[in-house]
């Protein structure tokens, strides 16, 4: 694509991202559009415009993006706000930049470990504690448990996935009964993940999974009984049974006295843990 000469200090200004560029074929020029970008910084603009157009045109993760030559052209903006725009979707993980022939910046699939790193940074610049997250999750559970059983008694066809999903988890759970403490844990919370799966809101989802995912990452080693072990597949059964036959108000409850007890035995085993602040991640 031809562009036109300009002097050398335009160019400079241009590329550090001072200013969007002219291209012969440029996107929409909307007064919207511009109003936007000259009311907020050309990368953060930019970073979005990336990211809408990878979802207009559906790319799934693993896509690579065009090279840049072509993206200075689509985005009509500067090297150094292009280069900027790619480096802030590749902080909150939406992207990697691989180096090298063949290289480039190519989409990462949406994480809940990567939403809840971006939203340690703001808990702990607020003061939040592990005790908020843990009761914020001990509200979130609930709710996912209950949303879904009404997605499936609004729509029975959803039961059968449902049911291989949860009976997997659950049995994936029963198997590592004689397993080490750590191992125990993760695969009896891996319940709670196939849940945000299933409650049909990914907006709420995506919340549940990072408080798990912030909590896990940083709360002592625990011990586990064996009754207790047995008695946490059994109510993940009860869960399950519930959410199969759309008892929403059902599962929330039994969600409900398992988050708090979860809460509770925390609370009691590490104290210090629960009025720590939250890291950033």
């Amino acid at each position: 694509m031809t562009r036109s000469t300009r002097s050398s200090e335009a160019s400079r200004s241009r590329d550090d991202g001072d200013e969007p560029r002219t291209a012969s074929s440029p996107p929409s020029r909307s007064p919207e559009r511009i109003g936007v970008r000259r009311s907020r910084k050309v990368a953060e603009v930019v970073a979005r415009e990336i990211l809408q157009d990878a979802l207009r045109r559906k790319l799934p993760p693993g896509s690579r993006l065009p090279p840049e030559s072509e993206m200075l052209a689509t985005f009509d903006v500067g090297r150094g706000s292009l280069r900027e725009a790619l480096r802030i979707l590749e902080v909150h993980g939406l992207l990697t930049i691989r180096p090298g022939p063949g290289g480039g910046p190519v989409l990462r699939e949406v994480s809940s470990q990567n939403f809840g790193a971006t939203s340690t940074l703001f808990f702990m610049a607020q003061g939040s504690t592990y005790r908020d997250v843990i009761t914020a999750r001990t509200a979130v559970n609930p709710l996912m448990a209950r949303l879904a059983a009404e997605r499936i008694a609004e729509d029975p066809g959803a039961a059968p996935e449902a049911e291989r999903r949860m009976t997997a988890s659950i049995e994936i759970t029963r198997a590592a009964i004689d397993a080490e403490d750590r191992d125990w844990f993760l695969a009896a919370t891996a319940f709670y993940l196939t849940i945000a799966d299933l409650c049909g809101n990914e907006v709420i989802a995506i919340f549940g999974r990072s408080l798990q995912d912030i909590y896990m990452a940083h709360i002592p080693a625990m011990t586990f009984g064996q009754d207790h072990r047995r008695s946490v597949v059994a109510l993940h059964e009860r869960i399950a049974r519930a959410i199969l036959r759309g008892d929403g108000r059902g599962a929330e409850r039994m969600m409900r006295e398992r988050s708090k007890q979860f809460s509770e035995d925390v609370a009691a085993a590490f104290p210090g843990f629960m009025d720590d602040i939250v890291n950033w991640d």
